[in-house]
C-alpha cells in the first residue's frame, strides 16, 4: 500500500503537517483532497425554510417520531386531512441522500445506520 502524507494547500503549495512524515525530496506524488474544504451544512441548516411548516403535530414528534401514536379526538382532523397536509410538503426537499427515508435518524441525529 502506498504511503500517505497529511497537510494542506497554502498559496498553491502543499504544506505538510508539523511533525508529519514527508516523502523524500524529488518523489513524485499525487495529491487528493481528504475531506471538504468548507463545513458541510447540517440538514437543519439546509432545510430551515421548511422546518416547522407542518402544523398540529405532537410537540415531541422530533424526538419520538418512530413511536408517536396520536389518539383521535372528536375535534381532531381525520387521517385523510392530515395525509393531505403532509403530502402538500412531500418532495419539496432536494439533494437528500438516496437512503434518507430509511436512515433519517442517522442523517438528522448522527445515530449509526441500521
Amino acid at each position: 500500500m502506498a504511503e500517505t502524507y497529511a497537510g494542506e494547500v497554502k498559496g498553491g503549495v502543499v504544506v505538510f503537517d508539523e511533525g508529519a512524515p514527508r516523502p523524500p525530496e524529488g518523489t513524485r506524488v499525487r495529491v487528493a483532497p481528504s475531506g471538504p474544504s468548507h463545513p458541510i451544512p447540517t440538514l437543519a441548516e439546509r432545510y430551515a425554510n421548511i422546518i416547522g411548516i407542518a402544523e398540529g403535530l405532537p410537540p415531541d414528534m422530533a424526538q419520538g417520531h418512530d413511536q408517536v401514536r396520536v389518539e383521535p379526538t372528536p375535534e381532531a382532523e381525520t387521517l385523510a386531512d392530515l395525509s393531505r397536509r403532509l403530502l402538500s410538503i412531500a418532495g419539496i426537499a432536494e439533494g437528500l441522500p438516496e437512503d434518507f427515508a430509511e436512515q433519517h435518524d442517522h442523517y438528522i441525529h448522527g445515530t449509526p445506520k441500521r
